[in-house]
């Protein structure tokens, strides 16, 4: 590529020089025929002395060529780089123009979700209009409900303290009512079981002691060895247990006598003291119901409330 540039260069010189002297050739033929050439002789004179720049400028020039050759030749070997892109992009503008055909295709419907959301905007907004208008007067409502409330609960630990107080007596009311609708009940069984009754009733009104040495726990005057000793383990595993609302049952398969303790607390003393309720049954039949309170003394030991 230099050798063909360096011999353009010296053609143009050549040709150049060339056109000089047949230049000077010329005016100096005519310049003996015609003395009216000396206005071209003075521009020939003019245009040689601006040869040498010229041909400087054409040496600065042919001095860049080299550059930009290389310049070209780079570009050259990026042209097939871009055009592999250009077919990239080519390839996916197919895609791209069919994902937007399918958005345009999808517009519709989105305006017309639009178009009814904002339908229901004013009655949405109507009604939240009727809810802050409505709004004072609920918390005007809340108020008095609060107020209402802090009196009652003012009431509460006076209504609690009364249904404990009811919840310890209950036990004692409802032994009480047993052993009425019981006693009605036998009235009319005192010639072939009023000895039993009669015998249990002792027992459950005769003095009580449990203590951990033995001592029997009713009159043994009415009840076998066997029932005072059931009676008696009843009683004293609720006792060992303290568990409040426990029960314990007892039977004598030979006498078909039997029981059922229940262990309440008691009112008076909570801490110290138990409510015993004793339910004495004959062949599935109750006999006797009553409540007991028995409290602990200083030694441990469970005897009858004085």
């Amino acid at each position: 590529m230099s050798k063909v540039v360096n011999g353009f260069t010296n053609l143009t010189r050549l040709a150049l020089a060339i056109s000089i002297g047949y230049v000077g050739y010329s005016i100096t033929q005519f310049s003996h025929q015609l003395g009216q050439l000396a206005p071209i002789v003075e521009e020939v004179k003019q245009v040689q002395a601006q040869v040498p720049g010229i041909l400087l400028r054409v040496d600065t020039i042919t001095a860049q060529i080299p550059d930009i050759l290389q310049r070209v030749d780079t570009i050259n070997q990026q042209i097939p780089a871009v055009l592999k892109q250009v077919d990239d992009v080519n390839q996916q503008i197919t895609p791209i123009l069919t994902r937007i055909d399918a958005i345009n295709a999808q517009i519709p419907t989105v305006l017309a979700q639009v178009d009814a959301i904002e339908k229901q905007i004013p009655p949405i907004l109507a009604e939240s209009q009727q809810l802050r208008q409505q709004v004072p007067s609920i918390l005007k409502q809340v108020d008095n409900t609060n107020t209402t409330i802090k009196g009652v609960s003012r009431q509460i630990p006076t209504v609690l303290a009364e249904s404990q107080a009811i919840r310890h007596d209950a036990p004692i009311l409802l032994a009480d009512a047993q052993r009425l609708v019981s006693d009605v009940e036998t009235v009319g069984q005192q010639a072939s079981e009023g000895f039993v009754s009669g015998v249990f009733t002792g027992i459950l009104k005769a003095p009580l002691s449990i203590l951990p040495d033995g001592t029997p726990l009713f009159s043994r005057t009415s009840l076998s060895d066997k029932d005072e000793k059931l009676m008696k383990e009843a009683v004293v595993t609720l006792l060992d247990v303290d568990k409040v609302g426990s029960q314990q049952s007892w039977f004598n398969s030979s006498s078909q006598i039997g029981g059922e303790v229940t262990l309440f607390t008691s009112h008076d003393d909570p801490n110290q003291c138990r409510v015993l309720k004793i339910e004495l049954t004959k062949k599935r039949r109750q006999l006797e119901s009553r409540a007991t309170e028995v409290c602990k003394d200083a030694k441990g030991k469970w005897l009858p409330k004085s």
